[in-house]
């Protein structure tokens, strides 16, 4: 897929979504699920919540640099790699946008949720996270 468009729709969120990307997501909180388990305080909703959630905040984070390469032409003159779903008219400027809005406030909203669970410490390793997220190009 790296050397020619995304010929599908799907194809075309998977590539802007870069999921080679996401280990750095899921293999820190693996890493953090192995300590809890080994410290007896491991519990599996809140876990799978903060998958997710980060998975989303990355995903998000990932079209928003999408959607940034594009404004700021970063893209003109790649010919091949991750993305470029909205160079190569697979994908408008909009969906990314609109992409990137949704996942972003669906992490945001499991991270509230977390954060009703856990106490006001998350709050802030929260916002920092989506700071993070609406900032990366």
């Amino acid at each position: 897929m790296a050397g020619s468009p995304p010929n599908s729709r799907f194809a075309a969120w998977y590539s802007a979504a870069r999921p080679r990307t996401l280990t750095a997501t899921y293999a820190p909180l693996g890493l953090a699920a192995v300590i809890a388990l080994d410290q007896g305080v491991f519990e599996l909703v809140p876990f799978v919540l903060a998958l997710i959630g980060a998975l989303l905040l990355q995903i998000g984070a990932n079209l928003v640099n999408e959607y940034a390469d594009f404004r700021r032409g970063a893209d003109e003159h790649k010919q091949a790699g991750q993305g470029m779903t909205i160079k190569n008219q697979i994908l408008t400027p909009r969906d990314v946008l609109l992409g990137a809005i949704a996942t972003v406030l669906g992490g945001v909203l499991i991270g509230l949720l977390l954060l009703f669970q856990s106490g006001p410490l998350l709050l802030w390793i929260g916002m920092g996270g989506v700071l993070v997220v609406v900032t990366y190009t």
